[in-house]
């Protein structure tokens, strides 16, 4: 890791921490991966977002995960528009710390990236149609 990111990413984490503290959607899992929840639980369009930073952050984009047990819910497509965003709104930033605009701009947005989000009674149809043709192969 260079100098440069290592000195940007603590500055960044100090500012994460302060900003955030006492937001219960936030959590820092490690000094270089964080979370925000969207939505609240049990909401069938609710979803998590994890950030993960690398050796090369902020010069690179971080690693963007959506792929939680959280997210189980959420249909693939959906969380490829997320991630194909956010990934969009990451490259306008590259050089300087940007964890806390990232999840701002979700929170901005984070309604219409999930406006194709079966309701919950479909997702649980397609939850059991995959079950019952698992078993179906046994």
């Amino acid at each position: 890791m260079d100098n440069e990111c290592l000195v940007l990413q603590e500055e960044e984490r100090e500012a994460l921490l302060s900003i955030y503290d006492g937001d219960e959607a936030f959590k820092q899992l490690s000094p270089t991966i964080y979370q925000y929840k969207y939505g609240e639980d049990g909401d069938h369009k609710s979803f998590l977002l994890e950030v993960e930073w690398h050796n090369k952050y902020p010069n690179e984009a971080p690693i963007i995960n959506l792929d939680m047990f959280y997210n189980k819910h959420i249909v693939s497509s959906v969380k490829q528009n997320i991630k194909d965003q956010i990934s969009k709104e990451a490259d306008h930033y590259l050089g300087e710390s940007m964890t806390f605009t990232l999840i701002e701009f979700l929170k901005d947005f984070a309604v219409d990236l999930v406006a194709d989000q079966p309701e919950k009674e479909v997702i649980e149809n397609i939850i059991k149609l995959k079950m019952m043709t698992k078993l179906q192969k046994k």
